[in-house]
């Protein structure tokens, strides 16, 4: 790192930024298929766990296989410390990546991409949500018990101490990696741990990630920060329109938020007014395709006949 920062040469710096890109998404595709292929998300603790709890059972055998067993386990419990180990050193690795403004915009997003990927690993299933709040949303967590996992490592916890104000480039990073990366289920899975402004069970998508990212596009005024924190806020509303398309919001809670009323869609659509004649170009287009999906998430969950949609086709050219 020390010898990238002290090398002016444009070229050199450009090659090493490609190829520290190269390696990222080379990690998150790894990582990704280890997980398809051996099912690890969230199985390190289990390991961990599991580890401890065959040592106290082989106390209690007798004999020579006692001697054996103690070995395997040894050999197991060393392996998966070492897989732990190195896991977490990625982990601290794409954290430098991400919050050091020196490495370019397109490392930083993959980054953060990839730190959601990890953190999927080293949490169980269960308190994915609950861990993901806590290191990314505090703000939008709440101060009740949160379920333990090894995302809790005070050193973990460290790493993400570095972006305290959310209006900055790597929270934006790390919003875009939670809505890229984690799947419409967990997105929208309710839990007492995010909190709601109804007072009710909140859920990532809804009451952590949308006013954080309304905080972004209204905070971030660097053209191309800005332009990202829009195309980030359009991917929301494209999550939120493929929701309201689905079943499950059908006669729920979810038909509420999707209503061109709800305080929600009436916030997208006043960054559609303000930005539609902003002075980048790639955020007027944004706003354009923001404003299309508030509009056609109002006729699904409003159940408005086809012709509408078909004269809403027509205006959106």
């Amino acid at each position: 790192m020390s010898y990238f920062r002290s090398e002016t040469s444009p070229t050199l710096q450009t090659a090493c930024m490609w190829n520290c890109l190269v390696t990222i998404k080379t990690i998150i595709t790894f990582l990704q298929k280890l997980n398809i292929q051996h099912e690890l998300c969230g199985k390190l603790d289990k390991l961990t766990f599991g580890d401890q709890a065959q040592n106290t059972a082989v106390s209690t055998e007798h004999g020579k296989s006692i001697c054996c067993n103690q070995r395997k386990l040894t050999a197991q419990h060393d392996a998966t410390k070492s897989l732990n180990h190195s896991v977490m050193e990625m982990l601290s690795d794409l954290c430098s990546v991400m919050f050091d403004d020196q490495f370019f915009p397109d490392c930083r997003t993959t980054a953060g991409m990839a730190i959601i990927v990890v953190l999927r690993m080293l949490c169980p299933p269960d308190g994915f949500v609950a861990t993901t709040g806590k290191l990314i949303f505090p703000s939008h967590v709440s101060s009740g018990e949160i379920i333990q996992s090894i995302a809790d490592d005070p050193k973990i916890i460290s790493y993400f101490q570095q972006c305290k104000d959310i209006v900055n480039f790597s929270h934006l990073c790390l919003c875009r990696g939670v809505l890229t990366m984690v799947p419409l289920q967990a997105l929208t899975q309710r839990t007492e741990f995010i909190l709601s402004d109804q007072g009710k069970l909140g859920t990532l998508l809804f009451d952590a990630l949308f006013p954080d990212l309304c905080s972004l596009c209204d905070g971030l005024k660097e053209s191309s920060s800005c332009l990202l924190a829009f195309r980030t806020l359009t991917l929301w509303a494209n999550h939120a329109r493929q929701i309201a398309a689905t079943e499950q919001c059908v006669a729920s809670w979810l038909e509420g938020i999707f209503h061109g009323t709800s305080p929600i869609a009436t916030r997208l659509l006043s960054y559609v007014w303000t930005a539609w004649d902003h002075p980048v170009e790639g955020v007027r287009y944004e706003s354009k395709l923001i404003f299309e999906h508030v509009v056609r998430m109002h006729l699904i969950v409003g159940k408005f006949p086809s012709k509408y949609a078909v004269l809403l086709i027509i205006i959106l050219g």
